[in-house]
């Protein structure tokens, strides 16, 4: 059957809430009082997964879709907001997407650089943390920047990384995941 997980993000500059539950993207604002006020909502039809996670970028939403439209396994898409919709989700393409395993995507606070999680490229075990940047043609190529069992990364305006890591047995069975920080330097 299909797993069908709950994620949120939150944009900070209009607290607007982004929702993804059960196969629909919905958008709410603050309306009196605490109550939030149902803006949009967008169903996607394909295959949920468990890693779908949103990223606020502007009037831009980000996240891990399985899709049988997608490059691989799990893909990196977008949906833009216009005119008080919801456009048409399309994927970032094979510049960020590969036949493995992109997923739980971060846009930093003025959208220039998108942060995921994937496949190491590095031949390190387990998932890695990737970099891409805004160019005029899209998101460049990305780099990988943490290897070995990183994942899920946000950022905060300082540039300082927080992400999970995971302890594994040689047997690729989980032990347990930490939260990691990487400051600038």
């Amino acid at each position: 059957g299909m797993f069908s997980p709950a994620a949120a993000a939150i944009n900070r500059d209009t607290g607007e809430l982004a929702t993804y539950s059960r196969g629909t993207l919905t958008l709410l604002r603050r309306g009196e009082g605490e109550r939030y006020e149902r803006r949009l909502e967008k169903k996607l039809e394909g295959e949920s997964a468990d890693a779908v996670v949103l990223a606020y970028g502007g009037d831009t939403l980000y996240f891990g879709w399985v899709n049988a439209a997608g490059y691989g396994d799990l893909d990196i898409w977008a949906v833009a907001r216009s005119g008080g919709d919801w456009g048409t989700p399309w994927n970032l393409g094979p510049t960020v997407n590969t036949a493995g395993h992109e997923s739980r995507p971060f846009v930093t606070i003025d959208g220039s650089e998108l942060w995921f999680t994937g496949t190491s490229g590095l031949g390190y075990h387990g998932p890695a943390i990737f970099r891409s940047t805004r160019t005029e043609e899209g998101w460049g190529e990305p780099e990988e920047i943490i290897s070995n069992y990183a994942a899920e990364p946000c950022l905060d305006e300082n540039g300082t990384i927080y992400f999970i890591h995971h302890f594994m047995t040689a047997g690729e069975e989980m032990i347990e995941a930490d939260v990691y920080v990487c400051r600038r330097l």
